[in-house]
Formats: structure tokens, sequence, C-alpha cells
């Protein structure tokens, strides 16, 4: 299922911090085939062999087709929810190491979000936002490389 086919499906995402947005497959594909690359330790920029990229394209139609009746039912799908189906497709799939490995990753990135939900930042607009220092790194990147005319 192409991604523009799922868009124009008006399935709605719930992210974590209640933002929604459009049900994006190529996403889920991203995330299954990293899931293998991270397992075989290949960079996330290099293509999989055929016969892996065809096990991603399999188990990533099986979870677009769980989710999408799902979504038929509900009008939405939460991003625990379609990561939850990522996990159980890989184990249905035959993939028990990558689905070890995907729930691992997802664990050990909840307990460092769950640090951080601690701490807050008041935006300019005064909204409240929780703290993310990967935002305080790119600043201090773009604050060398305006000093530095971009080097």
């Amino acid at each position: 299922m192409s991604h523009d086919l799922t868009s124009n499906l008006n399935i709605q995402v719930q992210k974590r911090n209640g933002q929604m947005v459009p049900f994006n497959l190529a996403r889920i594909e991203c995330a299954v085939a990293n899931a293998f690359k991270e397992l075989r330790d290949i960079p996330r920029e290099t293509d999989l062999p055929s016969e892996v990229q065809a096990d991603v394209e399999v188990i990533t139609h099986c979870v677009s087709d769980v989710l999408l009746d799902r979504a038929a039912k509900s009008g939405r799908l939460s991003v625990e929810e379609i990561q939850d189906e990522v996990i159980r497709q890989l184990y249905e799939n035959g993939s028990r190491q990558v689905a070890e490995s995907y729930a691992n990753y997802r664990r050990e990135h909840a307990a460092r979000r769950a640090i951080f939900e601690l701490y807050r930042t008041v935006k300019r607009d005064s909204k409240e936002v929780s703290f993310k220092p990967e935002k305080i790194t790119i600043a201090i990147a773009k604050a060398f490389r305006a000093a530095h005319e971009g080097q």
C-alpha cells in the first residue's frame, strides 16, 4: 500500500504529546527496516539485502492490514498501538530477534523520555513542553556554524 493511498484514508495517529498527525505507512516500513538494520549492524543509510527487504515488506503489509482494520472502527491510532503491532508482527512472521531488539529499543527510549518528562520548558509563545536535550545540541551546533562562517 503506498503512502498516497494511506494518506487518502484520513486516519489520524495520536502522538505521545497529544498531537494528531496523518497515518503514514512509509514511516512504519522505515521503522521495520531500521530494526532489521540495527540487529545486523547495517548503517541506516544503507539498503538491506533484497531477501531481507522482502521480509520487511511482508511484515509492513501485515502491520498495515491490522492497523487499517482497527482504525476503520475508531478513526485513529496511537503511536503505542502501532509500535506494539510492529513487534507482534515481527514475532508472528518469524523475526523473533528483531522483535526483541525493537522492544528493547522502545523500553530504553521510554525510560529516557520518562526522565525528561520531569522537566518542562516554557516556549516563547508561553506553551509548556517537555525538555528535549537534542534541541539544545542543535542550537549549539547552529551557533558554532554561524560563528565560523558555516564550518
